[in-house]
């Protein structure tokens, strides 16, 4: 009984002792991570996730409105109908040999 709880003592300290090194390599790359993303602060400020996406957003909204007033402008919609990523036609790459295998 005593060489079983032995062996089962050593592998609990063996277990344990790389999870203390990998979640100190964590905080390491954690710091790194943030690090780079926070310059020249010290730390990311609050909410900065939020207005970097609330202005993504934006710009996405005034880039569709001018494509819209463009569109309406336009005499021929084609032109301008090509300018929004939703109406794109694939144009190729095409067969040259008319489709049939020879």
């Amino acid at each position: 009984m005593k060489p079983f709880a032995i062996a089962i003592s050593l592998t609990l300290c063996a277990i344990s002792s790389p999870a203390q090194e990998t979640d100190d390599n964590q905080a390491a790359r954690e710091k790194w991570f943030y690090g780079r993303r926070a310059y020249p602060h010290d730390q990311i400020p609050a909410g900065a996730r939020m207005k970097a996406i609330a202005e993504v957003e934006r710009i996405d909204r005034a880039a569709r409105l001018s494509r819209q007033s463009l569109r309406t402008q336009s005499t021929n919609g084609t032109s301008a109908a090509a300018l929004d990523a939703a109406t794109w036609t694939l144009i190729g790459p095409q067969p040259t040999d008319g489709g049939s295998a020879t």
